[in-house]
């Protein structure tokens, strides 16, 4: 039984690799958290297999079809050598062709999503959650990490991410209170944020809304789910700057 806290941060991500390039999970698990809270930390490990597809054929583009708003997947490489067009949407089998995908000035369209371009901030001081998330989310995202409320107000204040992933139960304050701190702050309350915690509780729910949060995500973290609210949020954002370029 490893007792280390950071030497189970290493075991993990070795996990997580493991469960990236099919290997088998369990045993390692066994190893690090003992037999007890091994099935938990596999459930939350084998919601990784959903995106395993999508990292071994190489980054992605997220494509929103101009029908009925659903997400699709483009290599990025395809996007970048203009061959990938027509795209037909997985849900209603829309076409969407070169004039969807690119602009006239050669750069891409509102329906298309470069999420390199985007930067997330995890404020969250679980080491071992820290870690499956940026081996998953730091194929598409740029992404940094505070570990304490202190540290999280800075780096908001200076990266200016896009998204912050804020963890309700922090050691030196509560989310909420760190919410509010964020949103009182001209520099940073525009940022959108993410809620995310073991409790489900609905009164925390309701109550992360009132202090300005835009989503609420429970541990333990089906990371497939969380990549697509990011994607829409991201989209979301994507429009309103499109939308304020055509007004000016």
């Amino acid at each position: 039984m490893v007792s280390d806290s950071e030497e189970r941060t290493d075991l993990v991500r070795d996990a997580c690799t493991m469960v990236i390039s099919g290997g088998e999970v369990n045993k390692i698990l066994h190893g690090i958290f003992g037999c007890n809270q091994a099935g938990n930390f596999t459930n939350t490990l084998c919601q990784i297999k959903g995106l395993v597809n999508i990292y071994e054929s190489g980054e992605m583009f997220s494509i929103y079809c101009e029908e009925c708003g659903g997400r699709n997947s483009v290599p990025i490489e395809q996007m970048k050598e203009n061959t990938a067009y027509p795209v037909t949407c997985s849900i209603c089998d829309h076409l969407m062709g070169h004039e969807s995908l690119y602009s006239r000035d050669g750069g891409f369209t509102e329906n298309v999503v470069d999420s390199s371009q985007y930067h997330l901030l995890f404020i969250d001081d679980d080491k071992a959650y820290i870690t499956l998330a940026q081996s998953i989310l730091g194929k598409d995202y740029n992404v940094s990490v505070a570990s304490s409320a202190g540290e999280g107000l800075r780096l908001a204040e200076e990266l200016q991410p896009d998204i912050i992933l804020l963890d309700v139960q922090m050691p030196d304050a509560d989310g909420y209170t760190i919410c509010k701190e964020l949103k009182k702050n001209p520099a940073t309350r525009h940022i959108a944020i993410f809620f995310v915690t073991a409790a489900s509780d609905g009164e925390d729910v309701h109550r992360g809304f009132q202090v300005g949060a835009v989503d609420y995500v429970c541990k333990p973290l089906q990371l497939d789910q969380l990549n697509a609210r990011i994607a829409l949020q991201l989209r979301a954002k994507q429009l309103v700057k499109c939308s304020k370029s055509a007004v000016t």
